[in-house]
């Protein structure tokens, strides 16, 4: 009752962030309740990032995308994640669900999605929900949503083909190529895209008496391609479409390593490939029924072949197979002007092979869902009552247990002007521990060293409560303002602990009996004919529970600011733009009170268009500023050094044609 008393009162704590849309926009969204809905009336505050503003940012990737949206971290390589990540409210990546076209992302070790594999060339718009979403999306989308909306073709009555080539260079030594192309024949269409990615990377002299000199590697080589493409056929009343993916990554390394009090050198060859697909219809029966449905299939290879020279100990090689096999069914009914309702079954199936354990791991997670939104200003949608529930049943695996868990939300919308909305919601989440944070040992690399993580097979589930407190602005047709709050208590908290042995260390995942994480978010953005401007700070606070103490939890943000402005030149129409980001030091050892330095990025770009948008050129200036920045670390690290940015300022130009 103490616990529950103080989430009521801290999520009654508010601040403000931004949102990209003016009050002459409002757009279809489908993430919050897994129905159409507009974005202004919508159940849950779902921000939209569209085509123009990922070209603004000059993103490439998904981490690149959400690098200068407030609310949204993206965490470099670190303890808990081996490659960059998203975390939102306090909740790290594998709280996070990442979805394609309402299809879930495989993911990595802790089931945290690659954001750095995933290219942005063929998205149409990127929906981001915050808090917790388990009801609608289960027990991965505890801290969040984030749908990707890809790029669909237009059904034509003539036949109409289209498509697109780019190419990049970088000062880094970097090139980047992508192409895609579409077809459309009445009922029919069809769209294709491929990108390949191929970075140099940075190596440093360095000498030991024992072995010599060697060309360490600050920044590995890395290549990435990536397929994908889409199929369908639509209707006047149903569609189906069939989309698929593949992705191959691999990087090469040289470090320094220490075995029984020797030095020796280690080559490392790592490699992933993952590759899905999806068969996904839609059947209208009339205005107030319809049946969404989908099943995918989705496979991940990783692995790493280490060769050791003047080693004591033997080389290995270490790999995993993961297979994921979902089913959704779904269907939405909207009889009247008061009622919009969705009930739904999911199935996950999952399977894991690794040369950690002998045989093979199985999963099961099977969830029944129903959300239902009553507007009770009769169609006005001036005061709206969200009422939610999810059954998740995982069975026993071997000598485990059965668990059954009920998560339900309720979320208060209150909308009495067009220029104000207010958002109230609670929602349970209920994290199921995924088959690598059980069994699998992972390596992977931070900066210039690397380490292990191991897993850990009696993992309980998680189970956290979150509130969030949300208002929107708009402040005539050009100025919008979003103020939120949020607070989560969690219980089994999932995360992981470092574990020294000797002169070596690992770390492990393991279960924190009480944690909280709270923050809030403030910020402004301002959209004007040729100007728009963005700002927004955002506070994040995570807090073990142990002995009625409150302990920081580590590798957190605690105060994060972000900016960003374009402007289309007059005459020459040119768009030129500024995006910027601080990072205030995160924790690193609580018991040893370590801290990392700031983190400082500057980026400016600027792009023309040719022959009515046919031809694009454009360059894009990163890290403008060399790495500087304000605070060095606890033992002394910049931020070149902490967060690996050996290639300090980077520029870049490219092109693209359109046909």
């Amino acid at each position: 009752m103490k616990s529950g008393i103080h989430v009521l009162c801290a999520a009654l704590f508010v601040a403000a962030q931004f949102s990209g849309l003016t009050a002459e926009e409002d757009l279809v969204v489908v993430s919050g309740a897994k129905i159409e809905e507009s974005q202004s009336s919508a159940s849950e505050k779902v921000h939209v990032i569209g085509e123009e503003e990922l070209k603004k940012s000059g993103a490439k990737t998904l981490a690149d995308a959400f690098k200068f949206l407030p609310g949204l971290i993206v965490s470099s390589a670190n303890s808990k994640s081996s490659s960059s990540c998203v975390m939102m409210q306090g909740f790290e990546g594998q709280y996070v669900k990442v979805l394609v076209d309402g299809v879930s992302l495989p993911g990595d070790s802790g089931g945290s999605v690659y954001l750095e594999r995933y290219p942005v060339e063929n998205i149409d718009h990127i929906e981001v929900v915050q808090g917790a979403s388990s009801a609608l999306f289960g027990s991965d989308a505890m801290g969040g949503v984030i749908n990707i909306i890809t790029k669909k073709q237009k059904t034509e009555e003539k036949t109409k083909v289209g498509g697109y080539i780019g190419e990049e260079f970088s000062s880094d030594i970097r090139n980047f190529i992508d192409a895609g192309i579409g077809l459309s024949l009445g009922k029919f269409t069809s769209s294709f895209s491929a990108s390949y990615d191929w970075q140099k990377g940075i190596t440093e002299k360095y000498f030991d008496s024992t072995i010599g000199s060697v060309d360490e590697t600050k920044i590995p080589n890395s290549r990435l391609g990536f397929l994908d493409g889409c199929v369908g056929w639509n209707s006047d009343s149903w569609n189906l479409s069939l989309a698929g993916f593949y992705s191959d990554y691999e990087r090469e390394s040289t470090s320094v390593g220490i075995s029984k009090n020797k030095k020796y050198i280690a080559d490392t060859d790592y490699f992933e490939r993952r590759s899905g697909i999806s068969l996904s219809a839609n059947k209208e029966f009339s205005d107030e029924w319809s049946i969404s449905a989908f099943v995918s299939g989705k496979r991940h290879d990783v692995g790493m072949d280490e060769v050791k020279r003047l080693s004591t100990t033997a080389s290995s090689n270490k790999d995993a197979e993961h297979y994921e096999l979902e089913t959704e069914v779904r269907a939405s009914w909207i009889p009247n002007l008061y009622n919009r309702a969705v009930v739904g079954f999911n199935g996950k199936f999952e399977k894991e092979y690794s040369s950690y354990f002998d045989g093979s791991k199985n999963q099961v997670l099977l969830s029944l869902f129903a959300q239902n939104t009553i507007d009770v200003s009769g169609g006005d949608e001036k005061l709206m009552f969200v009422l939610g529930e999810r059954l998740d049943f995982q069975p026993k695996e071997e000598d485990g247990e059965n668990y059954l868990q009920g998560t339900p939300k309720i979320s208060i919308v209150f909308k009495p002007v067009d220029l104000f909305a207010a958002r109230l919601s609670y929602g349970m989440g209920f994290k199921v521990p995924s088959l690598m944070q059980k069994y699998y040992v992972f390596y992977h690399s931070h900066g210039n060293s690397g380490f292990y993580i191991y897993g850990n097979e009696d993992l309980l589930p998680e189970i956290s409560h979150g509130f969030n407190l949300t208002f929107d602005h708009k402040i005539g047709n050009k100025i919008t303002v979003w103020e939120s709050g949020f607070f989560n208590y969690h219980k089994d908290m999932i995360d992981t602990e470092k574990v020294t042995s000797g002169r070596t260390y690992y770390y492990q995942y393991k279960n924190i009996g009480e944690a909280i994480t709270f923050g809030a978010n403030l910020g402004i953005s301002a959209e004007f004919d040729r100007f728009t401007f963005k700002t927004g700070y955002a506070f994040t606070g995570a807090k073990q529970i142990e002995d009625d103490e409150f302990i920081d939890l580590t590798y957190r943000v605690p105060h994060r600011v972000t900016a960003s402005l374009s402007y289309l030149i007059p005459l020459i129409e040119t768009q030129i733009y500024l995006n910027g980001e601080w990072n205030a030091p995160q924790l690193i050892s609580a018991d040893d009170d370590t801290y990392s330095p700031d983190c400082l990025l500057l980026s400016a770009g600027a792009n023309k268009k040719f022959r009515n948008e046919m031809f694009e050129v454009y360059c894009r200036a990163e890290n403008i500023l060399n790495n500087a920045h304000f605070i060095e670390g606890s033992e002394d690290e910049s931020q070149e050094d902490f967060f690996a940015l050996y290639k300090g300022f980077v520029f870049t130009l490219g092109g693209k044609f359109r046909f």
